[in-house]
C-alpha cells in the first residue's frame, strides 16, 4: 500500500462532499504495568523534507457481519494514534516517540522505527463508520466496524414517448 507523502489531513476531501467520512476515537484499554510511567523526551525533529514514515502492518477479516482490523502498535498511546473511515478506507496514522532520545545515546544498532506511520487500506464491504470503534490494548489497535446494508438494485420502468 502506498504511504502518504504529505499530512492525511491534506488526503481527506473537502466539507460537504458526499462522500462518508468519520473519525473514531481510538479507546486506550488499562495494561497490567506499573503504575508511573517515566518521563519522555521528545525526538529530535529534522526538516520536514527529511521526514521517512514507517508503513504500519495490518489484519483485516471479517467476523460475521463486521469488519476486524488488528495492528500491532508498541509504545504508541491512543492519543497519537488517528483512525479515519470513509466508505470502503480505511487510514490509520500516527507517530511512535522515541522514549531513548536525550542526546547522550551513541546506538550501536538501531532497528526499531520512530517517528510518524500510516497506512491506508480498502476494504472488502463498505462499513458503518459511524457504529464503529477503535480500541488499544497491550500494543495491539482493534477496529470494529459493521458492513453498511447493500442497497438493492431497484427496476425501472421505460416508457414509450
Amino acid at each position: 500500500m502506498p504511504l502518504f507523502h504529505k499530512s492525511p489531513e491534506e488526503e481527506l476531501p473537502e466539507k460537504g462532499e458526499e462522500r462518508m467520512r468519520s473519525e473514531i476515537t481510538v479507546e486506550e484499554l488499562p495494561e497490567q504495568e506499573e503504575e508511573g510511567e517515566k518521563e519522555k523526551n521528545e525526538e529530535a525533529k529534522a526538516p520536514d523534507w527529511f521526514q521517512t514514515e514507517g508503513e504500519l502492518a495490518l489484519d483485516v477479516y471479517e467476523r460475521g457481519e463486521n469488519i476486524v482490523v488488528h495492528a500491532p502498535i508498541a509504545g504508541v498511546s491512543a492519543k497519537d494514534i488517528t483512525v479515519v473511515l470513509e466508505d470502503d478506507v480505511l487510514t490509520v496514522y500516527g507517530e511512535r516517540k522515541n522514549p531513548a532520545v536525550g542526546g547522550e545515546e551513541r546506538y550501536v544498532v538501531e532497528e526499531c522505527y520512530w517517528g510518524p506511520f500510516s497506512r491506508q487500506v480498502i476494504l472488502p464491504h463498505e462499513v458503518d463508520a459511524e457504529k464503529a470503534e477503535a480500541t488499544l490494548q497491550k500494543g495491539i489497535l482493534t477496529i470494529r466496524a459493521p458492513k453498511r446494508k447493500a442497497k438493492e438494485a431497484q427496476r425501472v420502468q421505460v416508457k414509450k414517448l
